[in-house]
């Protein structure tokens, strides 16, 4: 289970995503995602990317939850779930309805992102789960 993924850009030209994951010893392994900041930024201004953000953020939900509760177009519902899920910001898991159907949940990874912009270049950190 991650307990935090921070991305960190220092040149403005790639963002780094590192996720700590403890197990049952108490170690600790790290495991780094390059996701560049363009995209990151891109996600981040999009309306749409980030209404189905945080339709997901509370309650995992399928692509077409998302849909009909952001009042967006299914296709751009997925269209913008699977952006989020490319760049980590979000994750999927399979879930089982009553009537034995399989359909993919996103879930938000995001718990907070912030931006400082410093003599080195953009910061940008987004702490997950």
């Amino acid at each position: 289970m991650c307990n935090e993924a921070v991305y960190r850009d220092m040149s403005s030209k790639s963002a780094q995503v590192y996720r700590s994951q403890t197990g049952q010893h108490n170690s600790t392994a790290r495991t780094t995602i390059e996701c560049p900041t363009e995209t990151l930024l891109e996600l981040l201004g999009d309306e749409y990317a980030r209404a189905a953000l945080e339709a997901v953020a509370e309650t995992p939900r399928s692509g077409r939850e998302v849909s009909s509760c952001t009042s967006m177009s299914r296709p751009t519902a997925f269209r913008r779930l699977n952006e989020l899920e490319s760049a980590g910001l979000v994750t999927t898991e399979q879930h089982i309805d009553e009537s034995g159907h399989h359909h993919k949940r996103y879930r938000s990874l995001v718990e907070e992102i912030s931006f400082e912009l410093t003599a080195d270049g953009l910061i940008v950190e987004v702490t997950a789960y």
